[in-house]
């Protein structure tokens, strides 16, 4: 006889259990590199803050600890440095780290004899700023100079180049104070 009518299907059977993972495929090949991109902002520049003031004409101190006096100032930019032309003290307004330079001639009327210059800050010896120099003969004339870089945490504060005797005659005295921070 015929063959009968299909009967209706029967329920979803239970999923069976996963098959191991394959084997990792090859690399592909790497694509073109993409465009560079639009360059950045300049950042703001911390701003510069420098002084350098000299004292041209001979000066002798009157003191030992006496300060010499700078007359004119060659450069000023900034206002974390100040300083009022024929005075000697530079002050130091902001928090932060300063270089300190300085030259000087000197000279001396007696012969055989020390002098000695160094940096102060408010009236301390700024350690290693210290600089000093024999003079053989009368009226010779030797170079004296100093560096230091000093934190300042608390302000205002004065740099002061001190005469640690009175024996040496200075001129074309020069200091230069740069915020390096």
């Amino acid at each position: 006889g015929a063959t009968g009518a299909t009967g209706p299907a029967g329920p979803t059977g239970a999923t069976g259990v996963t098959g191991p993972i394959g084997p990792t495929g090859a690399t592909g090949v790497t694509g073109p590199i993409g465009p560079t991109g639009a360059t950045g902002s300049t950042g703001v520049a911390a701003p510069l803050n420098l002084n350098s003031s000299a004292n041209v004409a001979e000066q002798t101190p009157a003191a030992a600890g006496d300060a010499l006096t700078f007359a004119i100032t060659q450069a000023q930019t900034g206002t974390a440095i100040s300083h009022a032309a024929g005075t000697a003290g530079f002050i130091l307004t902001e928090s932060g780290i300063y270089e300190v330079e300085y030259n000087t001639v000197v000279s001396s009327s007696t012969a055989n004899t020390t002098v000695s210059l160094q940096l102060e800050l408010n009236d301390d010896p700024i350690p290693g700023s210290r600089s000093s120099v024999s003079i053989g003969a009368a009226a010779d004339e030797q170079t004296l100079s100093g560096r230091a870089v000093i934190t300042v945490n608390g302000t205002p504060v004065t740099i002061t180049l001190v005469a640690e005797d009175t024996s040496g005659t200075y001129s074309d005295t020069v200091i230069t104070i740069q915020k390096l921070d």
